[in-house]
């Protein structure tokens, strides 16, 4: 088994980790191992990455995005996050991010071929955490002032730049903000439910059989997310994989708790039809008069602190 494994493409900066070899020999191994039928070197690759991540069980969604960070953290491995001045942007939002994107908005794109994908987590990340205006700054200041590992960058940083605005018009373009009159009607309805259980149903508040306490601040997140993807997928009806969706903020084997807490929280999420054979996924129903915007509406993307 590589200690990297293979990718493609096999271009300048991508290789086989510590490979000498011609880049077109290692192109010719790589295709040897796609043609041929000895998987011996995947079953080891799945058997280290359910050992090193303590995975159990069948594949879920919430497995999968684990196993996503635990790449990207090896990937990055041997590259340290640098130390910036207190006047560069991004000092007020590393701590924020993912120790690997922390590295990666620190010291630029790390290696030839990945600048628009790194482009694109960061953006990612960055609108989960702040206005739009504030990602399209950061967004600019990183590509302008980074020492990055770019072709793209080094030939034509203007280009980048348009580029970078552009990947981040389409981010938002696929998100889909909750209208600011819904999210006050939300917040309030989950804070109100929240207050009556702790003063009279401490029991809706357990997290899960073995204990612990329900906050307040990641039911809050879980549903203003839910509502964004109600409006991210112009639908008022959609089905939500429990463990992506109810327990992202509020940890393992707490969806249930959470889904009775938001549903009995008032009437703007309902229960429609319960996961089958075959599906893992609930179905949930906006209220009709909540789930399309205005034209004009304020929309809100990141889940707002002062409101």
């Amino acid at each position: 088994m590589p200690s990297q494994p293979l990718r493609l493409p096999f271009g300048r900066g991508n290789n086989l980790w510590a490979d000498p070899r011609p880049i077109d020999d290692q192109l010719d191994t790589f295709l040897a191992y796609v043609r041929g039928a000895d998987f011996r070197a995947f079953d080891q690759v799945k058997a280290r990455v359910y050992r090193e991540l303590e995975l159990e069980g069948e594949w879920t969604a919430a497995k999968a995005e684990k196993t996503n960070e635990w790449l990207h953290e090896e990937e990055l491995r041997h590259m340290k996050r640098e130390k910036l001045p207190p006047d560069d942007p991004w000092t007020a939002v590393l701590d924020e991010l993912p120790p690997y994107l922390a590295k990666v908005a620190t010291i630029g794109a790390p290696s030839y071929g990945s600048r628009s994908r790194w482009t694109r987590e960061l953006i990612r990340a960055l609108a989960e955490l702040r206005p739009r205006e504030d990602v399209e700054r950061l967004m600019d200041h990183w590509v302008a002032s980074r020492p990055h590992v770019s072709e793209d960058i080094e030939n034509n940083v203007t280009r980048a730049l348009r580029q970078t605005m552009k990947f981040i018009a389409s981010h938002y373009r696929s998100l889909g903000g909750v209208p600011e009159r819904v999210w006050r009607e939300v917040d309030d309805a989950v804070r109100t439910a929240y207050a009556r259980a702790e003063a009279w149903e401490p029991g809706k508040l357990r997290a899960t059989a073995q204990g612990g306490t329900l906050r307040l601040e990641d039911l809050r997140k879980t549903a203003f997310f839910i509502l964004r993807r109600f409006y991210g997928k112009k639908k008022r009806t959609l089905s939500f994989h429990h463990d992506k969706y109810f327990q992202r903020f509020t940890g393992t084997n707490t969806s249930r708790q959470v889904k009775r807490f938001l549903t009995e929280s008032g009437t703007w999420i309902g229960f429609g039809r319960a996961a089958v054979q075959g599906k893992r996924s609930d179905e949930f129903t906006l209220r009709d008069d909540l789930w399309l915007a205005a034209p004009s509406e304020p929309l809100l993307y990141p889940l707002p602190s002062g409101i």
